[in-house]
């Protein structure tokens, strides 16, 4: 009989340990999910923020994630101040970020200075290096966009600022199909 009870007290003292396992992996679980709703909050009120500044450009609006699954919104505004000049500011801001107003994560700038015939880049900022694919989103986009207004070609030409990282910028350029010219720098790309 004393094993019997003993035995009743061991079982009962596992099934205790047992649901306090249970209850310390519903504690965790309840953490993560409090997290989680806490960022997509904050993803949310970024979300509102951004549709909030872009009304203000009369902008197209795109949430959508780069090639390495950062989660972007895009913001896509043009303006035509003539017949023969255009230009296209291409901004990208990062969903999951520390504050919901932080700054863009990359901007692109083109204009066409007169020429009926291509859109020129006049300039890309963002943090050199993250290589997250943020460029490659914004030059995926001017091109759909240049070759929705009937440009014939993108052109550029790779900043001295840029000089530390130039092997990378050919490289990506390149990869976009664009020609590059490493004597002058300059990029082109027919559409």
């Amino acid at each position: 009989m004393f094993s019997t009870t003993r035995n009743k007290k061991q079982l009962q003292q596992s099934e205790i340990n047992n649901l306090y396992s249970q209850i310390a992996g519903l504690h965790r679980d309840l953490k993560n999910t409090k997290d989680e709703l806490t960022k997509e909050k904050e993803k949310q009120r970024r979300i509102s923020h951004l549709i909030d500044y872009s009304r203000s450009k009369g902008s197209e609006l795109i949430i959508e994630s780069t090639p390495k699954g950062i989660e972007i919104l895009t913001l896509l505004s043009s303006e035509k101040s003539n017949s023969k000049h255009l230009k296209i500011e291409i901004e990208l801001f990062d969903l999951i970020a520390t504050h919901y107003n932080q700054r863009r994560a990359m901007v692109l700038f083109t204009e066409n200075f007169g020429d009926k015939d291509a859109v020129v880049i006049a300039d890309i900022q963002g943090e050199n290096g993250r290589r997250e694919g943020h460029g490659t989103v914004a030059v995926n986009h001017l091109i759909r966009l240049a070759r929705e207004l009937e440009y014939a070609r993108i052109v550029g030409q790779i900043s001295q600022v840029d000089f530390d990282h130039i092997d990378h910028l050919y490289a990506f350029y390149e990869k976009m199909g664009f020609t590059v010219d490493r004597q002058t720098n300059e990029i082109e790309r027919i559409l």
